[in-house]
């Protein structure tokens, strides 16, 4: 059996380092909210998103899994100006380009074994707006982030 570490919502910080050394998982899902700390500079924050990154590309035999969380969306040019606590103006297009650039490493939700992993929940109200008939709950999640990721306006779900 796979040991799976979840670590939602560091906000810029770099405490996933301390856990993943510690912990030696598997499997490490990150649930999202990679930015937006008020007590770390937006730099750092953009240098710890790298990290991540790099050490998911350094570490093939862990599987790293990033979903995205509103402090995360609200950079991308699909949350059409909806705007979280914390938001960086001076840095909207920075991280933006990062998370960009990146996008192939990110998704919406997660499952493993009966767990599924997504930022703010599922509800059946979203599923049924969106057109969810009788597929896999979370394939049909990150297709729709896929190809219709303005749907993911996190205040309105």
């Amino acid at each position: 059996m796979s040991k799976l570490v979840a670590i939602g919502d560091i906000h810029g910080r770099d405490i996933w380092k301390q856990i993943v050394e510690v912990e030696q998982p598997d499997i490490v899902v990150f649930v999202g909210d990679y930015f937006d700390s008020f007590d770390i500079p937006g730099k750092v924050q953009i240098d710890n998103f790298k990290n991540i990154i790099q050490w998911k590309l350094d570490n093939p035999q862990c599987k790293v899994v990033l979903l995205i969380g509103n402090h995360d969306f609200h950079y991308m040019p699909e949350a059409y100006n909806d705007r979280y606590s914390g938001f960086q103006r001076d840095l909207y297009i920075e991280i933006g380009q990062v998370l960009e650039a990146n996008k192939h490493h990110l998704r919406m939700a997660y499952k493993y074994d009966d767990l599924v992993f997504s930022h703010a929940g599922i509800t059946p109200d979203f599923l049924l707006r969106n057109g969810w008939g009788d597929q896999d709950v979370v394939e049909f999640i990150n297709d729709l982030w896929h190809y219709r990721p303005h749907k993911f306006k996190f205040a309105d779900n």
